[in-house]
């Protein structure tokens, strides 16, 4: 049995896609399909029901998944151990959604550290997938993400650290005429709709809010996607349609009127940005990164944790 093939089934499990696995995993479809079947000869037991799509985990794989979870957590625990004996292990390594990682973290640092020397710290940008996946496998000691208790992100998340660190608001909003009125209107009978991609988490948002405005879903129509929330902003600044966005991805251009926020409070959902990591790491760099942020909370408001699921 490899770690490889165990990261394979909570790929596939998450995702319940063998092409869509497959490219989070950047292997081929035929190679992963391989590895899985390897896998449940390994375990000897039929893991996924394949007479369904999107693929469901059997009984047998639902009683594995807790398993292969531990397993893949307990390497990434070490993997932490050990870079934090190197001097690699000074720089601490946060994956973020990439709205966050332009809007959201550089200000949080430079607030957090304005009057000292902040720590050395690498960011991988990714989407939802590549950032769990960072945080499973070791390759990053936080993540950063938002959180909302109707989307289940991952059960991975179940067995690290949380830290609610700040609240947003996901808005429609439209591009400005010269007048600096809105192009659209939630009200217009059809509305240019500017998407991201299903499988994004704030896809999976925008189809919660819509899912409670039927009407306003039907008057909808599809004319761009784009998985990264500053990709939606630039084009519905450009007049091409209406997108639903966080606030703190589209608070600049709201203020300096290139956009306009089209939503009533009912067509619009609170969002939390969330912190986590592995209560296992020992790495004094983000151990004291960790305690900056809590005490700048504590500041602020009163702390909580969240569940991402």
């Amino acid at each position: 049995m490899e770690l490889d093939w165990i990261e394979d089934f909570l790929a596939l499990a998450d995702i319940g896609v063998f092409s869509k696995a497959a490219l989070r995993r950047n292997v081929t479809q035929p190679a992963l399909t391989r590895r899985i079947r390897k896998l449940e000869y390994a375990v000897g037991a039929v893991l996924f029901d394949r007479s369904v799509h999107p693929v469901v985990l059997t009984p047998a794989g639902e009683d594995f998944r807790p398993t292969a979870l531990e397993m893949v957590r307990m390497l990434a625990s070490a993997r932490s151990r050990l870079r934090s004996q190197t001097a690699a292990g000074e720089m601490v390594t946060i994956a973020s959604l990439q709205a966050l990682a332009i809007s959201f973290l550089p200000p949080l640092i430079g607030a957090l550290y304005a009057a000292r020397t902040p720590p050395a710290i690498k960011v991988m940008a990714d989407d939802m997938a590549g950032c769990l996946e960072a945080l499973l496998t070791g390759s990053a000691d936080i993540l950063l993400t938002y959180s909302h208790p109707d989307i289940i992100t991952s059960q991975i998340v179940d067995t690290f650290a949380a830290l609610s660190v700040a609240e947003d608001r996901m808005v429609a909003v439209s591009g400005a005429g010269a007048d600096g009125t809105p192009l659209y209107e939630l009200d217009d009978p059809r509305i240019p709709y500017l998407r991201y991609s299903d499988e994004s988490f704030l896809g999976k948002l925008t189809a919660r809010i819509l899912s409670d405005h039927e009407a306003l879903g039907a008057r909808l129509d599809p004319k761009y996607q784009n998985s990264m929330a500053d990709g939606l902003k630039a084009a519905a600044r450009a007049g091409l349609g209406v997108a639903w966005l966080p606030l703190q991805v589209a608070g600049d251009d709201l203020e300096q009127g290139r956009l306009v926020r089209i939503s009533s409070p009912e067509q619009e959902a609170r969002i939390e940005i969330a912190m986590f990591r592995d209560p296992g790491e020992k790495s004094r760099p983000v151990e004291k990164l960790w305690s900056d942020i809590r005490r700048r909370i504590d500041g602020q408001k009163p702390a909580a944790a969240v569940a991402a699921g």
